[in-house]
């Protein structure tokens, strides 16, 4: 009855959180949980986390293997959660990983991975974003599909930063 979105049809998330909220006793004791425990529980589906860390770029064999693997689990529609690190540009805080996409601009693939924020409001300001000079190209690139949807909370980040960003990955392989 007081759910409402700026986005018709999606008060889901507000009542999945509220139940989530119930489960655990409150809004509060929900606060600073981990994606994989939260998967575990609403999912009932196997779960795997990776601690990203130094160990992965986007080039060496370590990044290069969980690109390949995380474009296989999104193929298979599994549920992809990345957090972000106490000193990302937003600290310690839960995405929604929805896509993956590899393009060509210009000579050069760009490995690009597309997050919710269930914020909505903040969107990814650096390297391949909407104040770089590539960006352009990538979205034109982007919009020739005829799936492209530019909405808030959803935004594209390249690979590298991804890995820069966040420290944790988690997945439900169900």
């Amino acid at each position: 009855m007081y759910a409402s979105s700026s986005h018709y049809g999606e008060i889901w998330p507000m009542i999945a959180e509220k139940a989530w909220a119930k489960l655990v006793g409150s809004y509060g004791a929900s606060i600073g949980g981990s994606n994989r425990w939260v998967l575990n529980h609403v999912t009932n589906d196997p779960t795997v986390n990776i601690a990203l860390n130094s160990t992965y770029t986007a080039t060496n064999t370590a990044g290069v293997a969980l690109w390949d693997k995380l474009k296989r689990w999104c193929a298979a529609d599994y549920l992809l959660f990345a957090g972000t690190h106490s000193g990302a540009w937003v600290a310690s805080h839960a995405y929604t990983i929805l896509e993956l996409r590899e393009m060509d601009v210009d000579g050069t693939t760009r490995k690009l991975v597309k997050l919710r924020n269930p914020w909505g409001k903040v969107d990814w300001t650096a390297a391949d974003s909407k104040n770089a000079a590539n960006w352009e190209k990538l979205m034109v690139e982007l919009k020739k599909r005829s799936d492209f949807k530019e909405e808030g909370g959803k935004f594209w980040m390249n690979y590298d930063d991804f890995l820069t960003q966040f420290d944790a990955l988690d997945a439900a392989l169900g």
